[in-house]
């Protein structure tokens, strides 16, 4: 993933809310969200390195991860950092005890949660989180880096959180922001200006690279689950997959 939002008890019926999209190459092979015929893991799939960018495990677990995104670094060396979130699904132990692989030295921002809890971890940060209720946004930064585009999916978010009856169409739909953030206003990581003028969309399309998949998570205080990913190619929707299911709360401790 590259950018995600989430509403931690911030509405009455729908305490758990997550969107995010994820931007990649659209040449890179891809298989859509689904359940995992070697996990019980509902999850996209990276088809080149095997992990994932965002997925749901029916022990009612979650991970979700962005890269860190800094020109200047040496091409990592190590592991595929979309393992990351396909191990903590199959793994068995709790959020509040769970640590990354060390082995893995790219750039990286890791959530992930249970029953007992929502943490956050960045390998250029300054150690793991334990996340409050609230909003909280992640990109290409450290958690909650306000970047134009986090800032304008944060103000986003809460406006739809003031309606009584969210609809998953409304919430997805915030993540077609095409706006591209002022120079000023840009960060400094270490690519080329045209680059970052480009990365600070929150939906992102070019000839090779773009947004391609946008997804959300929302949970309700009895269990019920809904996991929608609408899939984007270089002509636009590619397709759209939707699961309904009944799992433990999350981050409910």
């Amino acid at each position: 993933m590259c950018l995600i939002a989430l509403a931690l008890n911030q509405h009455p019926e729908w305490p758990f809310i997550l969107i995010a999209n994820r931007d990649e190459f659209y040449d890179r092979p891809t298989q859509r969200l689904g359940f995992w015929p070697d996990a019980p893991i509902l999850a996209g799939r990276d088809r080149r390195a095997g992990g994932s960018w965002l997925g749901i495990a029916r022990s009612g677990r979650l991970a979700a991860i962005t890269n860190y995104r800094d020109g200047r670094a040496p091409t990592p060396q190590g592991p595929s950092r979309g393992t990351l979130v396909s191990a903590y699904l199959r793994a068995d132990i709790r959020a509040d005890a769970y640590r990354p692989d060390p082995r893995i030295d790219a750039g990286y921002n890791l959530l992930w949660a249970d029953r007992e809890g929502l943490y956050a971890f960045g390998n250029r940060g300054p150690g793991i989180q334990r996340l409050d209720h609230g909003i909280h946004t992640l990109s290409n930064a450290l958690l909650n880096t306000p970047w134009p585009k986090t800032e304008r999916l944060r103000r986003a978010l809460h406006s739809a959180l003031q309606t009584s009856r969210l609809r998953a169409g409304d919430l997805l739909a915030l993540l077609c922001d095409e706006q591209q953030a002022p120079d000023a206003a840009l960060p400094d990581t270490g690519i080329p200006l045209q680059q970052e003028r480009l990365l600070s969309r929150t939906f992102i399309r070019s000839e090779d690279y773009g947004t391609r998949a946008r997804t959300l998570v929302m949970q309700r205080r009895n269990g019920e689950t809904r996991v929608v990913e609408v899939s984007h190619d270089r002509q636009g929707i590619c397709g759209c997959s939707d699961y309904r299911l009944t799992l433990p709360r999350l981050a409910a401790g």
